[in-house]
């Protein structure tokens, strides 16, 4: 009997013991947890790009800041750090992660406004996300530039070589551009390719510039209603001296475009080597080269624009005539 009460009592210390060992175990792993909300236990690797028709490359940008960023109402975030980099890494607690839905990223340029872009804080840890500031007028824009084209009337057929350098990526050219292109050229404009012998009007050109366009150059121009843009066109392509056949080229590639919706704004550059991106080396060099390329947009700046005076042009001689022009992208004017 004394035996058996023995073993009950010696039983009944283990159990207590084995239920305190438990309890402690249980409260230190409640301590631990609560230790443990401040510490990093979510991180997300982020990267800066801008999206080109569609395929994202990384954005250069100058510094910006990153925010944690909620979807209250009074629109709380909370800073995080300061970055010059394409790249950057964020770690969060467990109480970040759940008060906060959304990493924001605050551009900064000393002649620009800030831009600002969030994103929504990826699930799955350790996991990349894309913060996309295409919209933002603080990045090196890269412009498309469109059919820029190049005619050629020679006083009497000449074989006449074009060579063109360009500060960006020659997307395509027809005919082809070799070593430069070289042609027959006939007093009526007909081009001979002299490579494949194929017959043309003119050059064709286009390609991408990394170039970012000067601001300040947007606070003259025109803004122009649809109904208006053909008469317009008219107007400024025949006092730059184009004539109608290349007028028509003109306005039946760009005018559809421009009178898509009700107004436009419109800027045009007249023989300043596409901003110092196209540079043209004509053998036998023509008597005169007129150049034209325009850049419009849909939306209208908001600061005061000033009527730009332009040229008129006279054509004398051997004449080389080129057009082209872009559209401006987003929130790249004031």
């Amino acid at each position: 009997m004394h035996t058996s009460l023995n073993w009950i009592q010696n039983k009944r210390g283990n159990t207590l013991h084995i239920s305190l060992t438990i309890l402690l175990l249980i409260l230190s792993a409640t301590m631990s947890g609560y230790g443990q909300s401040s510490k990093s236990i979510h991180k997300v690797l982020g990267m800066l790009v801008h999206s080109i028709h569609g395929t994202d490359t990384v954005a250069f940008t100058g510094s910006y800041d990153i925010y944690l960023y909620d979807e209250s109402e009074h629109n709380s975030s909370l800073f995080i750090q300061s970055r010059s980099k394409p790249k950057f890494s964020v770690t969060l607690n467990a109480e970040q992660l759940q008060q906060y839905s959304h990493i924001m990223v605050i551009t900064h340029s000393n002649y620009s406004s800030p831009c600002s872009t969030k994103i929504q804080i990826p699930y799955k840890n350790n996991s990349k996300c894309m913060v996309d500031i295409s919209h933002c007028d603080t990045l090196p824009i890269r412009h498309m530039y469109k059919k820029p084209v190049i005619y050629i009337y020679p006083e009497q057929d000449q074989i006449t070589e074009v060579k063109h350098t360009y500060l960006g990526e020659i997307t395509f050219t027809y005919p082809e551009y070799l070593d430069g292109w070289k042609v027959l050229a006939k007093t009526d404009g007909l081009l001979l390719n002299l490579n494949d012998s194929t017959e043309h009007r003119y050059l064709f050109w286009e390609g991408i510039s990394y170039k970012s366009l000067a601001r300040d150059i947007f606070n003259e121009g025109f803004i122009i209603k649809a109904k208006d843009v053909i008469p317009f066109l008219e107007k400024v392509l025949y006092q730059f001296g184009l004539n109608k056949l290349e007028s028509n080229d003109f306005i039946t590639f760009w005018a559809p475009r421009m009178m898509s919706k009700e107004e436009c704004f419109i800027h045009f550059s007249i023989n300043d080597n596409i901003r110092n991106t196209s540079f043209l080396e004509i053998t036998p060099k023509p008597e005169t080269l007129i150049r034209v390329f325009m850049e419009y947009s849909h939306e209208i700046p908001n600061n005061p624009i000033k009527e730009q005076e332009l040229p008129s042009l006279k054509r004398n001689g051997y004449t080389v005539i080129e057009w082209g022009g872009t559209e401006i992208g987003t929130k790249i004017m004031n």
